[in-house]
C-alpha cells in the first residue's frame, strides 16, 4: 500500500510482538523457577524428578504452550498507553518476583502435607531412574499445573493483544496438556 494508512496495522503488530515477547520470556523464566523450587525440593530430600519425567515437561508441556503462547495477534484496536519498552523494570520484575514466591508457596504446602499421610512413601537415596517417593509425585503433578496455570495468566490479551479465547491453538493446547496431566495423576500407580 503506497500511503500511509499501514502505519497503524506496523504499531499494532509492534506492540503486540513486544508484550508476546516479554510474556514469553517471564513464562520460560517462571518455568525455569518452577522447575528450580522442585528440583530444590528434591534434592533436599535425595531425590529428583526422572528422566522421562523432565522428558514430558519439556516435551510435551514447555515447547507445545511457548510455541503456541507466541501466536497471539495484535489487538484491533490502539491503545493510548504504550506498552513497556525496558525488560529489566519494575513493571516486569516484581509481578515475577511475586510468582516465584507463589509458585514456592503451593509447591511447599503440597509437598509438607504429603509427609503426613497415611500412605506416604519416603524416598529411596541413590536408587536408579524410577523414583518412587510421595514427595516426586506430588512435586511432579503441582509443578505441572504451575507451568500451565503460568502461561494462561501470563496470555492476556487486550489492550495489546486479541483475548487469548482467539489464539485457538493455545487454547486447544492449554485444554490438552491440563487434560494429560490429569489422566496422568490418576493412573493407577501399579
Amino acid at each position: 500500500i503506497f500511503d500511509i494508512s499501514c502505519v497503524l496495522d506496523v504499531i499494532k503488530e509492534g506492540r503486540a510482538s513486544l508484550v508476546t515477547s516479554f510474556a514469553c520470556f517471564q513464562y520460560m523464566s517462571l518455568y525455569s523457577a518452577i522447575q528450580f523450587i522442585t528440583v530444590t525440593i528434591l534434592y533436599c530430600r535425595g531425590s529428583n524428578l526422572g528422566d522421562f519425567q523432565f522428558l514430558y515437561i519439556d516435551l510435551l508441556l514447555i515447547v507445545p504452550i511457548a510455541v503456541c503462547m507466541s501466536w497471539s495477534k495484535p489487538y484491533d484496536k490502539i491503545s493510548r498507553k504504550r506498552p513497556s519498552a525496558n525488560l529489566v523494570s519494575p513493571k516486569i520484575l516484581i509481578p515475577l518476583v511475586v510468582s516465584i514466591v507463589v509458585c514456592l508457596f503451593f509447591q511447599l504446602v503440597p509437598w509438607l502435607f504429603v509427609q503426613n499421610t497415611t500412605w506416604y512413601v519416603k524416598p529411596v537415596i541413590g536408587g536408579d531412574d524410577s523414583v518412587e517417593s510421595s514427595e516426586n509425585t506430588i512435586l511432579f503433578f503441582v509443578s505441572n499445573f504451575q507451568y500451565i496455570l503460568t502461561a494462561v495468566i501470563l496470555s492476556i490479551g487486550p489492550p495489546y493483544r486479541q483475548p487469548m479465547s482467539e489464539n485457538k491453538e493455545f487454547v486447544a493446547d492449554i485444554i490438552f496438556s491440563t487434560i494429560l496431566s490429569a489422566i496422568l495423576m490418576f493412573i493407577k500407580p501399579e
